[in-house]
């Protein structure tokens, strides 16, 4: 995966225990029925387990950390740990990597980058906002710049912007970019949707390996930005 720049100047990678403690609450998550998810108090979930809750979606929990012992940047950083499916979670690494192929002005100063990142998409870290998006102003100048750069997202909304110290960027892109066709993203992401246990047990291509694949079919077609829209050869 290319590296980006962070917005904010955070270092967040997970250190050696942070990974390990990931992927035991991934495994946690995903042991769980539907219910029981829906029944869990997110605060003690993430005290018992060393962590901080921030917030959770119907896909992902988000935690921070006090200390660096799990994620060096701290409380700088958060950590997406998915409560089913691990499809939002790599389909953001992709969407980055494919941003960056076709927009990398955009890549790089309106989504919040994703610095790290475990197998199948079972979690990943991005920097913390420094602020949230409330006012509707705010929202609809952000709404006009995506509009004017070319780029639609599903799921537009305020929980999934936020402020890198003064610049509003997108923290949520776990969906899709609706202008870029189904045919140009790797088939293997789309397994991670409603994942069989043959699939992840082993018998899949990793997260890397779907970037790759998906900017090939980005690049064979030579999708580009051209006046604003992306052009298709």
């Amino acid at each position: 995966m290319t590296e980006f720049i962070p917005l904010t100047g955070a270092d967040c990678n997970a250190t050696r225990k942070g990974k390990k403690t990931f992927i035991e609450i991934y495994d946690t998550l995903n042991s769980m029925s539907g219910d029981e998810i829906n029944y869990i108090d997110w605060e003690e979930f993430a005290e018992d387990n060393g962590l901080t809750y921030v917030d959770n979606g119907t896909s992902r929990a988000v935690f921070t950390h006090e200390t660096d012992e799990l994620i060096k940047g701290g409380q700088r950083c958060v950590v997406k740990i998915p409560q089913s499916s691990s499809f939002q979670n790599a389909m953001e690494v992709v969407n980055l990597n494919i941003a960056n192929e076709i927009d990398r002005e955009f890549a790089t100063t309106r989504m919040a980058p994703i610095q790290d990142y475990g197998e199948i998409g079972k979690w990943s870290i991005m920097e913390m906002a420094t602020s949230f998006v409330s006012r509707w102003d705010d929202m609809e100048e952000f709404r006009n710049y995506m509009k004017s750069s070319g780029w639609e997202i599903y799921d537009m909304s305020a929980s999934n912007i936020g402020r890198f110290n003064g610049t509003i960027a997108l923290l949520d892109y776990g969906l899709p970019f609706m202008n870029i066709e189904k045919s140009d993203i790797s088939e293997e992401i789309y397994k991670t949707i409603a994942p069989s246990p043959e699939y992840l047990g082993g018998n899949n291509l990793e997260v890397d390996d779907i970037v790759k694949e998906s900017l090939q079919g980005v690049r064979n077609r030579n999708v580009r930005m051209e006046n604003g829209q992306l052009r298709w050869s």
